[in-house]
């Protein structure tokens, strides 16, 4: 019984980590969020969790945030250092073509790791 409950709390560990929800006879089942949900379950603590929607990339906010026209203080680290480079790299090369790269490797990055700069995201987009 021991171990059936190890395997039990880990499902439920895997499922809090990945969106999974654990079905019948241990068995994971996969929960799609629908385009039109506001808010998606979490499955261990049964928290509304507000989905954010990040802006298009062409969004005019990104160019003075990029340019560093923008004051922000970033809670990520990594962001920090992501912005830092972006505007050391438009120091050099202002050009339109190189913003707008500019402006897409924020807005990947910005994708990619959505759920940490949650904080981020709403104090400058919202």
């Amino acid at each position: 019984m021991r171990g059936k409950e190890r395997a039990q709390r880990r499902a439920v560990l895997i499922a809090a980590s990945t969106h999974w929800l654990p079905g019948p006879l241990g068995s994971l089942k996969f929960r799609h969020a629908e385009p039109n949900d506001l808010f998606r379950r979490s499955p261990c603590d049964h928290q509304d969790i507000f989905i954010l929607m990040i802006p298009s990339k062409f969004d005019p906010r990104w160019v003075p945030l990029v340019k560093g026209e923008t004051n922000y203080r970033f809670s990520s680290a990594a962001a920090s250092m992501l912005f830092f480079c972006l505007r050391a790299k438009l120091k050099a090369d202002n050009s339109g073509a190189a913003v707008q790269q500019a402006v897409e490797e924020a807005h990947v990055f910005f994708t990619k790791y959505e759920r940490t700069l949650q904080p981020d995201i709403r104090a400058i987009f919202n």
